[in-house]
C-alpha cells in the first residue's frame, strides 16, 4: 500500500476527519498575480462605474488566469443626466457614444451591486490580498475603486504597475525608441476590455524586445553600448 493510501487508512481508523480532496481543475487564489483592471466612469468629478473589466495574469510569465466584464446597467434618464448632460459630456459624446458604450449600458440588465459583489467575488477566487493593480494610469481606477468598491480598494495592493510611464524606458536608448515609434500602438479605444489587452500586449512587447536586444550582464559596459548603437 503506497504512503497516501496508507495515511488515509490511519486517519480513517484514528478518527480524524479527512481533509477534503481539492478539484485540480478548480480555481485557486495565489500572490503571483498582476489584476489588470480597467474602469469607465461618468467623469472625474462623478465616478460612478460604466463599464469594468479585469484580466488575471501571472506576474512573470503573464499567462492569463482568468477575465470577465461588466456593463452596469442605465436608464435612458440616467444616461441624459450623467454621460451625455454630465461633467465630461464632451469626452462621452466622441468615444463612449461612437464605441458602443451607452447602447451597452442600456441593454445591460447588471445592477451596480451585482457588480461590486461579483468583482471582490471574483478577485478572491484568483488571488490573495495585495497583488498589484495594472493598466494604463491605473490610479485613476485605484482612486475610483475607493469610492466605488472600497473593499477592492483595500484587497488590492497600493503599489501599481503603470504601464503609461513605460515609454520612459526609451529615454536615452534610441535603439528601443526607433523600435517603439515603428510599433504604430493603435489609440485606446476607450472600452474596458480593450484597453486592459492592450495594456498587457504593450508589457509583453517591451519585454521582449530587451530580452532579444540585451545580453545577461546588463550592467556591463558593452551590454549597454549595445542598446545604444543597434
Amino acid at each position: 500500500m503506497d504512503e497516501p493510501h496508507m495515511a488515509r487508512l490511519l486517519a480513517t481508523l484514528s478518527g480524524q476527519p479527512r481533509s477534503p480532496q481539492r478539484n485540480p481543475l478548480s480555481p485557486q487564489p495565489s500572490s503571483d498575480r498582476i489584476v489588470w483592471l480597467d474602469l469607465e466612469f461618468c467623469s472625474l468629478k462623478d465616478h460612478r462605474v460604466l463599464e469594468c473589466a479585469v484580466i488575471i495574469t501571472t506576474c512573470n510569465a503573464l499567462r492569463e488566469v482568468a477575465r470577465k466584464n461588466w456593463i452596469i446597467g442605465m436608464t435612458p434618464e440616467q444616461i441624459d443626466r450623467l454621460v451625455i448632460g454630465g461633467a465630461a459630456a464632451t469626452f462621452h459624446a466622441a468615444h463612449s457614444l461612437q464605441n458602443g458604450l451607452v447602447d451597452a449600458c442600456l441593454a445591460s440588465e447588471t445592477t451596480y451591486e451585482q457588480w461590486q459583489r461579483e468583482l471582490f467575488e471574483f478577485l478572491t477566487t484568483h488571488c490573495f490580498s495585495g497583488c498589484r493593480l495594472a493598466g494604463f494610469s491605473p490610479h485613476v481606477d485605484r482612486e475610483v475603486l475607493r469610492t466605488q468598491a472600497k473593499n477592492v480598494y483595500e484587497f488590492l495592493d497600493h503599489k501599481i504597475i503603470d504601464i503609461s510611464s513605460l515609454d520612459i524606458v526609451q529615454w536615452g536608448l534610441p535603439a528601443l525608441e526607433r523600435a517603439a515609434r515603428r510599433q504604430n500602438w493603435s489609440p485606446s479605444s476607450h472600452r474596458a476590455m480593450s484597453d486592459c489587452e492592450d495594456a498587457i500586449a504593450k508589457l509583453k512587447w517591451y519585454q521582449s524586445w530587451l530580452r532579444d536586444h540585451m545580453r545577461d550582464d546588463t550592467t556591463s559596459h558593452d551590454g549597454v553600448t549595445q542598446l545604444y548603437t543597434l
